[in-house]
């Protein structure tokens, strides 16, 4: 079986058995046509080894299963991820190491899918940021965070990529907030100062700026 992007470049090929589970090869490929990961399966449950590779082609981590755990192994043998399975499937958090073994991030999964939440630590633990993974489900929120964890930009967004923006200063203070249409800045967007006052108002359409007032 073949999947693709929009742009027509393979996203993903991969091998099911006459009961249509999973067998074999699992082959994930990014949006520019490069490959990303493979995964070996069985039956419908993931065996040894899945590998990650790079934009240049080489090996980044190789995923190992250890009794109820997938665990994800740089090349110099660090730990980078680990998580659970269940009936040979992501089931729950991974969790994300540094190289000297610090956790900087966790990943929701639920039947081998993305699922829950996705947050990405800075150094000193506080949030850089945080998306809801479930998007197809409807509503995605998505936050940015400075490096004291206070609020750096809050999205919204359906299916359709439709929603709103709000961006706030390293005070706190509201600084921007917009509606977005497909991705895209559409209808009033408003600007403030860090003290809170109105600078101005713009309409786009499109992502292309109609006006200010």
């Amino acid at each position: 079986k073949k999947e693709y992007y929009s742009n027509k470049n393979i996203k993903r090929k991969y091998i099911l058995n006459g009961e249509g589970l999973l067998t074999g090869a699992d082959s994930i490929f990014r949006i520019d046509g490069t490959l990303s990961e493979v995964s070996l399966w069985k039956d419908g449950r993931l065996i040894d080894s899945i590998i990650k590779y790079n934009y240049g082609g080489n090996i980044t981590t190789i995923g190992k299963i250890q009794g109820d755990e997938l665990i994800f192994y740089r090349k110099n043998g660090t730990k980078e991820s680990e998580v659970n399975l269940l009936e040979g499937l992501k089931s729950g958090l991974q969790t994300y190491y540094e190289i000297n073994g610090q956790i900087v991030g966790f990943k929701g999964f639920k039947d081998n899918k993305e699922n829950g939440i996705l947050i990405h630590l800075n150094e000193n633990h506080t949030p850089k940021y945080i998306k809801q993974l479930n998007k197809d489900k409807g509503n995605q929120i998505l936050t940015s965070h400075y490096s004291d964890g206070l609020l750096k930009s809050f999205r919204v967004r359906d299916s359709y990529d439709d929603g709103y923006r709000l961006i706030f200063y390293p005070n706190g203070t509201l600084k921007q907030i917009g509606e977005i249409k497909k991705g895209k800045a559409d209808g009033l967007k408003f600007f403030f100062t860090d003290k809170g006052e109105l600078i101005k108002k713009s309409h786009f359409k499109n992502g292309d700026l109609v006006s200010s007032f």
